[in-house]
């Protein structure tokens, strides 16, 4: 059990490594090819799209298949499309590039998740989550710093191709290493096959579940919080404080770190809480969530680099804080033979909302905003990701108040 956690947890940072690379690569890919603001946002948006739809039809083929060999299969087609993106010459080349990248990686968003929760027990469940969403997060720091020093080395293009290679090689280590484990292992469920519902009714989980589906949109928005500054992070300091992009990747990558920190408390408090109050859960996320919101602000608007960072540094690890426990609900309130495609729903919506839609508005915005040279609409547009904490926060401490006999109503349909 603890080597197929601890390469789901590698798989997840591979997954956020070859997606967070676009970040550091925005400053001389636009020297290069000569896109605007709007454009490098319309890339990331291209792979959210990507993973959106793959995660949808991933996720159902998954509830009746090999998900391992799903997942595996991902890993290659996303780094070999990484690899490739080193020869494009053109924003449309690029762009149909980070497309297939997201196509592939709906297979994490699908397979990932349901893998873990059948290795692992329900009381430990969260614990395991925290663990894998600090792989998340060592994937963005990895691609932040490690990257940033790459490019400067390699140029984008040389550390695009290196990328590439190291997936494909995990990707054959993985398949190597971690069997496929029976549904419902870790619950003592005999799986019963031919038993899965249609989509329609998969869906309706979510749409009928109320503390589900207050917990997806609080997570919709806080991943939306975190991940438009961690795709425009360098871009920003490189503009508003003038840094070089090495500097600029490691002030993102610190941000990265302390991510970890909250990534791991989270699952580590809502392990416990599970046993006291389940309410709680939620509660404290939420809370954290609310206390994220100002800071956030004042990341942005700071009138020197020590000050963003420190600020940013707060708020980024209060607003990880979510995962885990937000995680672990979904898989708890998950019936047995849809949570593949529960968990690749839910994976493609954040991905398009949060991955997509969030840095491709920041970008719009940006331009809308002020000038790209002097990064001031550019830091006014990041900026305004405190209210979506806020949102976020609101909705959890709601789910928090229906998370108890929602849990009790799925449990005795089990």
């Amino acid at each position: 059990m603890r080597i197929a956690v601890g390469f789901l947890t590698a798989g997840v940072a591979a997954e956020f490594f070859h997606r967070q690379i676009i970040a550091v690569a925005i400053p001389p890919l636009q020297k290069e090819l000569g896109f605007s603001d709007t454009e490098a946002g319309a890339l990331i948006f291209a792979f959210a799209t990507g993973y959106a739809v793959f995660s949808l039809v991933l996720g159902r083929i998954a509830d009746r298949g090999n998900r391992r060999n799903i997942y595996v299969a991902g890993m290659a087609l996303w780094s070999l499309a990484t690899a490739a993106a080193a020869a494009c010459s053109s924003f449309a080349m690029l762009m149909a590039t980070r497309l297939l990248v997201g196509g592939a990686q709906g297979a994490s968003g699908a397979c990932n998740g349901p893998i873990l929760a059948d290795y692992v027990k329900p009381e430990r469940r969260s614990g395991a989550m925290a663990l894998v969403s600090v792989g998340a997060a060592l994937g963005v720091l990895g691609a932040l710093i490690g990257g940033a020093f790459a490019t400067a080395a390699l140029g984008w293009r040389g550390f695009f191709v290196w990328s590439g290679v190291g997936g494909v090689a995990f990707a054959l280590l993985f398949v190597a290493m971690v069997a496929e484990p029976p549904r419902g292992w870790s619950e003592g469920h005999a799986e019963k096959p031919g038993e899965q519902p249609p989509v329609r009714d998969a869906l309706r989980v979510i749409t009928h579940t109320p503390a589900l589906r207050d917990s997806v949109i609080a997570v919709s928005l806080a991943n939306t919080a975190l991940l438009a500054p961690a795709q425009w992070g360098p871009t920003f300091f490189t503009r508003v404080y003038h840094m070089n992009l090495a500097d600029a990747g490691v002030a993102g990558g610190v941000a990265g770190l302390f991510a970890v920190g909250g990534g791991v408390a989270g699952g580590l408090i809502a392990d416990r809480m599970w046993l006291r109050d389940a309410r709680n859960v939620l509660r404290l996320p939420g809370i954290c969530a609310l206390i994220a919101s100002p800071l956030c602000f004042l990341a942005f608007r700071a009138p020197n680099a020590g000050s963003s960072i420190v600020l940013l540094v707060l708020s980024t690890g209060l607003g990880m804080i979510h995962t885990a426990p937000a995680g672990a609900v979904l898989q708890a309130l998950a019936p047995l033979r849809t949570r593949a495609l529960l968990s690749g729903v839910v994976n493609a919506l954040l991905t398009f909302v949060a991955m997509g839609g969030g840095p491709l508005l920041t970008g719009w915005l940006s331009d809308q905003l002020g000038s790209s040279n002097d990064g001031a609409g550019l830091a006014r547009a990041l900026s305004y990701s405190a209210f979506l904490y806020f949102g976020a926060g609101v909705f959890l401490v709601r789910a928090s108040r229906t998370l108890v006999p929602d849990l009790e109503r799925v449990r005795a349909a089990a």
